[in-house]
């Protein structure tokens, strides 16, 4: 399993916490990415990272980019909100 290191993680860090500002604003995007899952303990922007982790090409080849980070947070979205498709 390929790790992140500090660097990379206050990279993706940035870029979920960029994407989110674009789409909801800053104040209410800090609220969002540091809610904590009542079952799991992890806060929405942990959550999301992992999605990305796991679904994009991170493990494979060491990259992602903002349409990984996009779907991520749509999915993780749809998980707290309890929506399944």
């Amino acid at each position: 399993m390929r790790e992140m290191t500090k660097t990379e993680r206050k990279e993706i860090e940035f870029k979920v916490s960029e994407i989110m500002r674009s789409a909801v604003s800053s104040e209410y995007s800090r609220y969002i990415l540091e809610q904590e899952d009542d079952v799991t303990g992890n806060t929405f922007m942990e959550d999301v990272i992992k999605n990305v982790v796991e679904t994009s090409a991170w493990e494979d080849e060491g990259y992602y980019n903002d349409d990984d980070i996009r779907l991520a947070i749509g999915r993780e979205l749809m998980a707290r909100l309890g929506i399944s498709i």
